[in-house]
């Protein structure tokens, strides 16, 4: 029996695993071909700009604009990694408060009506806690 269960469970397993494969593959070749389109899209625009001023020119403006694209781009990515942090740390501080109610509740006798109020009184500070910062 444990045999039989194993093996379907390897077989779940395998089957899950080649359709995430498949799904990135998928996904991986969307990306190559919108990268070609990107591609594209950059070449016409510099062809553009040429006729609007010199080549050097329309290199420099595509490079300049590409450039603050990607501080744009970092800066967003900065934020949301240190957005992020701060959620991880507000799950640990949550923690540290909830232990020693925890504790105690567990030794009451009124344990889950208490725990209740002390959830929400600390979901309430954790809260407001966040509130005041953003």
């Amino acid at each position: 029996m444990w045999k039989g269960l194993s093996l379907l469970a390897a077989n779940e397993v395998g089957a899950a695993v080649k359709r995430n494969v498949t799904a990135l593959l998928y996904y991986a070749v969307a990306a190559l071909i919108a990268l070609v389109g990107i591609v594209f899209v950059l070449m016409g625009l510099h062809g553009w700009l040429s006729q609007q001023m010199s080549s050097v020119a329309a290199s420099f403006v595509l490079a300049a604009a590409l450039l603050v694209l990607a501080v744009i781009v970092a800066s967003v990515g900065a934020y949301v990694k240190k957005r992020r942090e701060q959620r991880a740390v507000m799950a640990k501080a949550a923690a540290l408060m909830a232990a020693p109610l925890a504790a105690k509740v567990s030794t009451n006798k009124t344990g889950l009506t208490t725990l209740v109020i002390g959830g929400v009184v600390l979901a309430g500070v954790l809260l407001g806690r966040q509130l005041g910062r953003d």
